[in-house]
Formats: structure tokens, C-alpha cells, sequence
């Protein structure tokens, strides 16, 4: 379990009650089922060929991490299968979640279906 803590030198008060800066980066655990296959679940770095495909991206003011399943079979040194699912979140909560895209909510209007899937827009 790894914990991080962002925030920009002398943006808020270290004491303060309202402080949203510490969370967890990292809670996983993996299961070894044979000296071919693991599977790996929980909140965890991905990394793929030396961060050039898939990173953490260690070297911004956070690293990233996420709530992931990962099937791993290697069946040889030279070989390696990885396959897994990921949730994804705006936000840090338990429920209510909506991932949107880097440009944002969108509406959606769909013929039959009211309302719209909106975060609050």
C-alpha cells in the first residue's frame, strides 16, 4: 500500500481539517497461481516498455495508478501475455461516477430516453 500526497509548496495549510491532498496510490494484491499465471487486483501502477507505451508518469507532480484486474501468463522468458480490465473516475468517491473525456461532459440525446448523462452541466 503506497499513500501520496499532491499539493504545490505553500498552497494550503498542512493542519487544515479540509485537507483533500492525501489519497491512496497504491492497494493491490497479487495471487501467483502457477509459475506461468498471476493475477493482480486492486489500485496499481501500469507499465509498459519502460513508460514509452503505458506509464505512471512518475515525473509529474503525481503518479498515476489505477483500480485494475490483470491477468499476467508467461509462458517463457521471452514472452509475456498481459490482459486486464480498469475502472475509470472523475472524481474520488464510492458512488455517482461519470468518466468524460479530456474535452469533457457531452449530452446525449438518444430518441425514447429522457433526461441526459450529464456531470452536473
Amino acid at each position: 500500500m503506497t499513500l501520496q500526497n499532491v499539493r504545490v509548496w505553500g498552497e494550503s495549510f498542512t493542519r487544515a481539517a479540509a485537507d483533500k491532498a492525501n489519497f491512496c496510490h497504491e492497494a493491490w494484491a497479487e495471487a501467483v497461481l502457477s509459475g506461468t499465471l498471476s493475477l493482480k487486483m486492486g489500485r496499481q501502477e501500469i507499465v509498459y516498455d519502460d513508460h514509452r507505451i503505458f506509464g505512471n508518469v512518475g515525473w509529474a507532480q503525481q503518479a498515476r495508478s489505477h483500480d485494475a484486474f490483470v491477468a499476467k501468463f508467461t509462458p517463457n522468458a521471452h514472452n509475456r501475455i498481459d490482459i486486464g480490465l480498469a475502472m475509470n473516475f472523475d472524481k474520488q468517491a464510492i458512488v455517482d461516477q461519470l468518466y468524460s473525456n479530456a474535452a469533457g461532459t457531452r449530452i446525449f440525446n438518444m430518441p425514447g430516453i429522457t433526461g441526459s448523462l450529464t456531470n452536473g452541466y
